[in-house]
């Protein structure tokens, strides 16, 4: 499935692996962001990385039918370092999030990402960093 070597790139921190499974003009979105293309997917990405240094994803379930994967990946990590977002920067909380998440996949026809979305709870994400609420 390709959404667990994604996550195992991800987690590898290897921008070149994850962006060989999307395809070159991949539509990725997440809570906030919209991009083209692995490279400014992975803009995304390690915008959470370098925030959440120990960040991990485990995948819970998934399933694929039909040129699709969609799967339930618990995301996990402390706040040790500035999280860099277009919407400005978040000092580094130093507290630990675990948050549920989905990823919708979108397969061509050689099995690379086409379409990629996240979706998580913002509001839980952010109570569990001690902002807002």
């Amino acid at each position: 499935m390709a959404m667990e070597q994604i996550l195992k790139a991800i987690d590898a921190r290897d921008g070149e692996s994850f962006a060989t499974h999307l395809t070159h003009n991949c539509e990725f979105r997440a809570p906030g962001f919209t991009a083209t293309g692995p490279t400014e997917a992975w803009v995304w990405m390690k915008a959470f990385l370098d925030a959440f240094p120990d960040i991990s994803h485990t995948m819970v379930t998934s399933f694929e039918s039909s040129g699709r994967e969609a799967a339930e990946v618990t995301v996990a990590g402390t706040h040790t370092e500035p999280l860099v977002s277009a919407a400005g920067t978040l000092p580094p909380t130093g507290r630990a999030m675990s948050i549920e998440a989905a990823d919708v996949l979108e397969l061509d026809g050689d099995g690379r990402v086409r379409s990629y979305h996240v979706y998580f709870d913002q509001a839980g994400f952010m109570a569990q960093l001690g902002i807002g609420g």
